[in-house]
């Protein structure tokens, strides 16, 4: 690239010639365009569609609901789902239902076993 008005070499980049102090308005347009680009690309970035979204309650439900269920009905499956929830929830709530659905399992295998053996 040259200058403007001295003529002599200068840097693409080089938004005042070296040599005469003239302004290359070739760099301020590519200045801009770089701007521009930028600008665009964290618009796109950033729109509301590519947040990610955090769990809602109805999807962090699945596992302590199911702990719920199976410790109700007495299998083993509540047992291992309530601790699975457990271990992977945070949540007050998850946490509570998956010790609700392991206390239903223990009660019925008291209730189970003194049925067995006394009943």
């Amino acid at each position: 690239m040259y200058c403007v008005k001295c003529g002599k070499e200068i840097g693409d980049n080089s938004e005042f010639c070296p040599y005469c102090g003239a302004e290359n308005p070739d760099a301020k347009k590519q200045k801009d365009q770089a701007a521009d680009y930028y600008k665009q690309m964290y618009e796109r970035e950033n729109r509301p569609e590519n947040y990610h979204h955090p769990q809602t309650k109805s999807e962090g439900m699945v596992i302590p609901l199911l702990a719920l269920i199976f410790g109700l009905l007495g299998g083993w499956l509540g047992l291992v789902f309530g601790i699975i929830g457990l271990a992977k929830y945070k949540e007050k709530s998850n946490k509570i239902m998956c010790i609700v659905g392991i206390a239903a399992w223990a009660i019925w295998l008291v209730i189970y076993t003194y049925m067995r053996n006394f009943g």
